[in-house]
């Protein structure tokens, strides 16, 4: 009987996993079309490491990765490698770096989710999950934000399996292994991390007090793991905190009680009913409109869950730590100042994810176990629930949504680069407009430009963060109606609408068929 209710609970997960793979790994290149620069960065980053073992910067196994001079942590880039290396430097293969990262956090979720409650509550977390309207735009573009959530998670399951299996010496390594790499996922997590480990040992004392030797050696995992994040912050740090300087809601000579607020208002935006279950995030880069980063089903389960974590107390200490962690996760994006005032950061809080589906799941095992005789219509209504909101939104990510986004995601860039490098052979000059949004690193990506060529010849860029550059080996960016009067034998792509007296050679379109590039040859 055990191993037939066993293989009963394995098939349920199985459909989980295959819907979140089915809703993450498809038409990657096209839902969202195009490629922000950002994705190419860390694309061309991973792609000249597997070839050379060094950056875009050419500096050989960075720790930190100077990119567009913003100092970003390398761990997505690094996972990056060996897609890239399997399947060549494309718009798939660097976002499906992120999408992998995004669905093995399914299996992660529902193995925290059971430990820290019961199999029902992690099958139903792991089920939101894969439909999670936060979680799929994230794991379907080439950040790192679905790699935060893996290793945060990863993390705090490992923790848990050490405090209820036994306190063994190798899972308490494994915590500081863990929690040691996920500083490398995003500068956020430089405080987020610490600020978990902290609040988990608080809330795990007496264990963390009795197996006091265990707890020194995970402190020193992560301390030895993040060492290279902390010497390069301490040799170079005004170089390594310069984008969170740019947008740092306290800095000098700004009045404290201004910072004050808008940190608190940043952090109550994060966790506000808005901010969750109505418009969610406003860019639409990170998160399509028209949807909170939850499901509004989600907001009678989570205040189930909340009943029922100070009512049972065996389900106390975790719901403790999974309301201890969505408030730590707004303290770092407190912070920063938001892109878009009065909306919320879905990247930067993609940690936060996680605890709201496992504590949602936590509500609907609460009801489980309280109201039997309702037990069916319970789970038909939470699966009625998600279905009247989750088919519409997915309908609309997959269909209407890339047409909306097309612009946000730089779509035309692939189309012009990779009809440039049909035609740039027989040039010593190529000349590209700088009307575009980052030409160089969609020049270095969609032509799959030499690493070592790139490295013996890089391009000058200044110190400043998100310095331009104007020459990567022939091609030229900058003023193209300028260096076309200039220049006596080149190619030159620049705007459909400019130059509307001289022939091109070629137009390319965007995804949608209007004009976006042309191409002329002098």
């Amino acid at each position: 009987m055990a191993v037939i209710k066993a293989q009963r609970s394995v098939w349920p997960m199985v459909g989980i996993l295959l819907l979140g793979a089915a809703l993450r790994f498809p038409s990657l290149e096209y839902s969202p079309p195009g490629l922000a620069p950002d994705e190419a960065s860390n694309g061309y980053d991973a792609y000249s490491i597997a070839l050379t073992g060094r950056d875009q910067h050419g500096h050989f196994l960075p720790s930190v990765l100077a990119a567009l001079n913003d100092y970003r942590m390398p761990a997505f880039v690094y996972i990056a490698v060996p897609f890239v290396s399997l399947l060549g430097l494309s718009v798939t293969s660097v976002r499906m770096t992120a999408a992998t990262c995004g669905w093995l956090t399914i299996p992660v979720v529902y193995w925290l989710g059971t430990r820290m409650f019961n199999r029902r509550a992690g099958s139903v977390a792991a089920l939101l999950l894969a439909l999670s309207p936060w979680h799929i735009p994230l794991s379907r573009i080439g950040l790192e934000h679905t790699f935060t959530s893996l290793a945060i998670t990863a993390a705090v399951a490992m923790v848990w399996k050490w405090h209820t299996d036994g306190h063994h010496w190798h899972w308490a390594l494994a915590v500081g292994g863990m929690f040691g790499l996920s500083i490398y996922g995003h500068s956020t997590m430089k405080l987020l991390t610490p600020l978990i480990m902290a609040v988990l040992g608080l809330l795990l004392w007496r264990e963390s007090k009795t197996y006091w030797r265990q707890a020194a050696a995970a402190l020193c995992t992560v301390a030895s793991v993040a060492a290279p994040v902390i010497i390069n912050t301490a040799r170079m740090p005004e170089l390594m905190q310069a984008r969170y300087n740019q947008v740092a809601v306290f800095t000098p000579g700004r009045p404290l009680c201004e910072g004050v607020i808008e940190a608190l208002t940043n952090w109550w935006i994060h966790i506000s009913p808005q901010y969750l279950f109505m418009h969610g995030d406003s860019d639409a880069l990170r998160h399509p409109k028209g949807m909170g980063q939850l499901y509004w089903v989600q907001l009678p389960l989570l205040i189930i869950a909340l009943i029922g974590g100070t009512t049972i107390p065996k389900w106390r200490q975790a719901s403790a730590v999974l309301l201890s962690w969505i408030i730590l996760v707004g303290v770092p994006v407190a912070l920063t100042r938001l892109d878009i005032p009065g909306s919320g950061h879905a990247g930067r809080s993609a940690p936060a994810a996680v605890p709201w589906q496992i504590l949602t799941a936590a509500g609907f095992a609460w009801i489980w176990d309280k109201c039997r005789r309702w037990r069916v219509g319970f789970a038909v209504l939470l699966i009625a629930g998600l279905a009247v909101q989750a088919i519409p939104y997915l309908k609309y990510y997959f269909t209407t949504y890339p047409a909306d986004v097309a612009l946000r995601f730089d779509d035309g860039m692939r189309q012009v680069v990779e009809e440039m490098d049909i035609w740039d052979d027989d040039y010593e000059f190529v000349a590209f407009t700088d009307q575009a949004s980052w030409p160089y690193l969609h020049i270095l990506f969609f032509t799959r430009y030499d690493p070592h060529s790139l490295q013996a010849d890089l391009p000058v860029r200044g110190p400043e963060l998100f310095a331009p550059v104007s020459r990567v080996g022939k091609y030229h960016i900058g003023d193209v109606e300028k260096m076309y009067s200039e220049v006596e034998h080149g190619l030159f792509i620049m705007p459909a609408w400019m130059m509307p007296g001289v022939e091109p050679v070629a137009v390319t379109c965007r995804s949608d068929g209007s004009p976006a590039f042309k191409i002329i040859k002098k």
